[in-house]
């Protein structure tokens, strides 16, 4: 064992004490099931370090602190490596046509998918005042963003400028916006519509559904494309994003098109709820519009994109039917898990 993978371990242990409040203290998701003690999450906590490196940051969410059977769960790091592997295979790698959100609507065109439509790239504020007076209410993110880093909602009411619905100075958008373009080109969109049956559950944000394909084939047959989750993502406290990683909450749906019982906050902004925190919307039943065409719809686009082996979509539901707003080959496994439950035995089978 080298010198770096120890000081690695000794590091992230001293990062699982640190942050045991986190790690080891935090609340449980389960409070119906017998926790197990504290002694034993330590304990298996530190085991994750010397196998993985790292803490468990999804221990709670999956609730392997309560007596309850979890071996189908996937730990992420064998997940992420088989996941990387597979996507880029040699000689080439094709997750730029994903990453570049410029270049991925522009193949979606191509292959007459619904994509979102970018009014313009901008490399300067001036270009985003003159879109602004034209459309109002506009939509900013990163060409290569993740997570929902660096995206943003403006808009010009009356002659007044708006960040995520609050209010500010032409001065504190150009420092905002310019902070952005010194990191990357930024893209513009039109503001989406949510249909106005998921509406109903929250309006400030568009909550997209997260659909997990994967080929296991490398095949260009709809056929032989495989979904291995499918849940709907949720702005929450007045978001105007529905990121699991900026507070929003993810709700599993059945193989039916309804919406399962609870709805998850990512660890450290919650734990599970019934009804949407907002609108106090009951999730459990609630039929997803459209739901058969969007998984028809990522079945054929991930088989134009056969050289990629497994896809993250979010797919927008409007009153006119799916939209495709991005692709994800670096796409979470906790969320997926959280909601549709351990994936390991299909891992198994599709991973290989």
């Amino acid at each position: 064992m080298s010198l770096k993978f120890i000081r690695v371990k000794i590091f992230e242990l001293g990062r699982l004490f640190k942050y045991r409040n986190k790690f080891v203290y935090a609340q449980t998701y389960y409070p119906e099931y017998k926790m197990k003690s504290r002694f034993k999450i330590y304990f298996e906590q530190i085991r994750e370090v010397l196998k993985y490196n790292w803490p468990n940051l999804y221990y709670f969410v999956y609730g392997f602190d309560v007596k309850q059977n979890n071996d189908d769960y996937l730990a992420y790091k064998p997940f992420m490596l088989k996941r990387d592997e597979l996507n880029s295979p040699a000689p080439y790698s094709y997750i730029c046509l994903l990453r570049d959100k410029l270049l991925f609507t522009i193949i979606g065109k191509y292959f007459d998918m619904p994509v979102v439509s970018n009014l313009a790239q901008i490399h300067c504020v001036e270009e985003l005042n003159v879109l602004l007076k034209k459309y109002d209410n506009l939509f900013l993110k990163p060409i290569d963003s993740m997570c929902g880093n660096g995206t943003l909602s403006v808009a010009l009411v009356r002659g007044e400028y708006k960040i995520d619905d609050s209010l500010c100075s032409y001065e504190e958008l150009s420092q905002r916006v310019g902070r952005l373009l010194l990191q990357t080109s930024l893209i513009v969109q039109k503001l989406l519509k949510n249909h106005r049956d998921i509406n109903c559950i929250y309006s400030k944000s568009i909550n997209t559904l997260r659909i997990v394909t994967v080929n296991p084939k490398y095949s260009d047959n709809p056929i032989d494309i495989v979904v291995l989750g499918t849940l709907l993502r949720i702005g929450a406290n007045d978001s105007v994003i529905d990121n699991w990683a900026k507070g929003g909450l993810v709700v599993g749906i059945n193989s039916d098109g309804r919406l399962m019982k609870y709805g998850f906050y990512k660890p450290g902004y919650g734990t599970k709820t019934e009804e949407h925190p907002d609108t106090k919307f009951k999730f459990e039943g609630f039929e997803v519009p459209y739901y058969e065409e969007a998984i028809t719809r990522c079945k054929n686009f991930h088989s134009k994109l056969d050289k990629i082996h497994s896809i993250g979509w979010d797919v927008a539901i409007t009153d006119d039917g799916p939209l495709f707003i991005e692709a994800n080959d670096n796409w979470e496994l906790g969320f997926v898990q959280v909601c549709c439950g351990g994936i390991k035995q299909q891992f198994d089978d599709l991973f290989k």
